[in-house]
């Protein structure tokens, strides 16, 4: 730990770090520590920024800030070695002459790491080394605490700061203990902390925002508002953090209406909004399926001379892709050069996956062309998967395979996803030799089957009108150490009952209430829908009583799968009377299904009922039926008139 006799060097991990000590006439003295003589001490580290301080006789002048330079150069180039640092701290106690500011960096660097044990380490010796712990301190350690899942040891720090060092607490360390106690304490002791820091009166902007960040992530809108409404009564001055993070929670619950009064609260407190603040509220209304809303507000925002950036172009094009307006989500992206905003990689996987939805593969060939060619930006694991995504709409797995190819070509490396969705692909083309190539490529790539991969092939097996294939697949996922989840179960359910293995249902049934899945109306409405494809009325009974017991309450699928039962029973009266029943509740019948009812109660001779159901369906229903029936039914409804 000494120098050289004129340029020794100190070496912690691959930095190197050296000082020298000089006298008035020049010479050179080989010790590290300084003296009481006038001294020049620098530290360096790398090729970084060298920080100089001088001393004399009559007392330090400036603080030396080496610890500074070390935690805004070393640490971030990934140069130094904090362990060693720390013990070389320790070792030198108060020699070196640190600050509060720069050990304070050095415990910030640690935190980043979130290595706890060195923190507590250099926390201890702050005294030691003559350094005073302040606010800033304690809230490096109390946040690293909250990060680490350890909220109870966050909270004993917190009233350390007050019993041992006397502090008050600031703003940014009540923040630091709501965060804490946020990420994995209970809400309630959460919101006892939020008062009593209240009743102190030191709350501030940071506390409040952490607080209403719990709330939102927790699904707590209603008291977020609440707890926002009662701060600006006592004087609370919301910054644009405050709104950004109301209008998230707005754009997870689709709440379109609250978040334009989120902004007249902003206008009215003359709060102009950011770039982040405007995102979240255009990302409100994509959200919502109301992106002509978000446009009209971005236009007015640049009749202001906002000055607008890509993330904010970036939501109102999703939100065209999300309804399928594809030609808006093209209007905008040509808007942007218009405005001066480059498209991101974000923008074209965007209008990528919305061109590859409403398979318009054409558009979305070009849309990959201008990104590599005219933007040089280069396709990425998400480009791919959206592109692959859009192909198990229509089966088309030649295309899939090609992409994927394309994808290796490009040195672009699949995920796991990426191979789900090659599986998928293959078992919607009904091809169960390449089911079995992209489950082996996903293994050749180091990658283990994850409970999507498995509840895909259990569906596949379906398709493929393989029961024994999918129990073996789900006994597989167990083996693994996976729990089957619902979509696991219901998928299972499915193909047992399509293929009319209906002595297995009441196992599975068990099976799943023992695991703590429950049996739900929909695992219930899955062995109607199997039994309605058998026309097996008497299964239709059982498993109606079975629902009424369980207090379920028949929804649409219920009364489909009921209604197509008594069809393929050749009994349409009865349909008849459970789709007036269905009628009455206000729920409404499938396309095919209703088309299919109508043609049932012609052919029988039930003319009136066929009217009345007629009478209730869509134009696009109607021109489905059959033509000679439709004409008659049409002539009908003439005479009537």
């Amino acid at each position: 730990m000494t120098c050289g006799d004129c340029r020794g060097f100190i070496a912690f991990g691959s930095a190197t770090m050296w000082c020298w000590y000089t006298t008035g006439e020049g010479s050179a003295c080989g010790r590290l520590s300084p003296n009481s003589r006038p001294f020049n001490h620098t530290w360096s580290i790398g090729r970084q920024a060298t920080v100089t301080a001088d001393d004399s006789a009559a007392g330090v002048d400036e603080d030396v800030e080496a610890g500074t330079s070390i935690v805004s150069h070393g640490s971030e180039a990934g140069e130094l070695d904090l362990a060693e640092t720390v013990e070389f701290l320790i070792s030198q106690g108060r020699g070196l002459r640190w600050t509060t500011r720069t050990m304070n960096g050095l415990l910030h660097a640690i935190a980043k790491v979130r290595d706890v044990e060195l923190a507590r380490k250099l926390f201890e010796h702050y005294p030691a080394c003559g350094v005073v712990r302040d606010q800033a301190t304690y809230s490096i350690l109390i946040k690293l605490f909250g990060t680490c899942s350890a909220p109870q040891m966050a909270k004993l720090t917190f009233e350390r700061m007050k019993d041992e060092d006397g502090l008050i607490p600031n703003d940014f360390c009540n923040s630091a203990l709501l965060h804490a106690l946020g990420r994995t304490g209970s809400i309630d002791e959460t919101r006892q902390a939020f008062q009593e820091m209240l009743n102190r009166g030191s709350t501030g902007t940071a506390a409040v925002n952490t607080f209403l960040r719990i709330l939102l992530d927790r699904n707590h809108l209603e008291e977020a508002l609440r707890v926002w409404n009662g701060m600006v009564r006592r004087g609370f001055n919301s910054d644009n953090h405050t709104v950004s993070t109301i209008l998230h929670a707005c754009a997870r619950q689709r709440r379109p209406k609250l978040a334009f009064k989120l902004l007249d609260d902003a206008q009215l407190r003359e709060l102009p909004l950011n770039d982040v603040s405007v995102s979240a509220l255009l990302d409100v209304f994509s959200k919502s399926s109301l992106p002509s809303c978000g446009e009209k507000i971005f236009d007015h925002l640049m009749e202001q001379k906002y000055v607008p950036s890509v993330t904010e172009l970036n939501c109102l094009i999703d939100g065209y892709v999300r309804i399928g307006k594809m030609d808006d989500a093209n209007r905008l992206f040509h808007r942007m050069g218009t405005i001066g905003v480059a498209p991101d990689r974000i923008t074209f996987n965007t209008l990528l996956l919305g061109f590859s939805r409403a398979q318009d593969f054409e558009k979305a060939g070009k849309t990959l062309d201008a990104m590599t060619r005219e933007y040089k930006i280069r396709p990425d694991q998400h480009t791919y998967n959206a592109l692959i995504s859009a192909c198990t709409r229509g089966a088309r797995m030649e295309i899939a395979f090609d992409l994927f190819k394309r994808m290796i070509r490009s040195k672009v490396e699949p995920s796991l996803m990426t191979f789900n969705l090659l599986i998928d692909v293959s078992s919607r083309a009904h091809n169960s030799s390449m089911v079995e190539k992209a489950l082996n490529l996903l293994k050749d790539h180091g990658f283990q089957p994850n409970l999507y991969t498995y509840n895909i092939l259990i569906a596949s097996c379906g398709r493929l009108q393989d029961p024994d294939g999918a129990f073996r697949n789900f006994r597989e996922m167990k083996a693994s150490g996976i729990t089957p989840d619902q979509v696991s179960y219901h998928t299972l359910l499915r193909v047992i009952c399509l293929a009319g293995r209906f002595d297995q249902v009441d196992s599975l049934l068990r099976e799943m209430d023992e695991a703590g899945v429950g049996v739900t109306c929909l695992a219930l409405n899955t062995v109607l829908r199997g039994y309605a494809r058998h026309g097996d009325l008497e299964g239709i009974r059982v498993v109606c009583r079975k629902l009424a017991r369980s207090g379920f309450v028949k929804d649409e699928f219920t009364f489909g799968a009921i209604i197509e039962a008594f069809i393929r029973a050749r009994q349409p009266r009865a349909a008849f009377n459970e789709f007036r029943n269905m009628h009455l509740r206000d729920l409404k019948l499938s396309e095919d299904l209703h088309a299919w009812l109508i043609e049932s109660l012609f052919q029988h001779g039930f003319l009136d009922e066929a009217l009345d159901v007629f009478a209730l369906a869509s134009p696009r229903i109607q021109r489905r039926l059959n033509a000679r029936h439709y004409r008659i039914l049409l002539d009908k409804v003439a005479s009537l008139q």
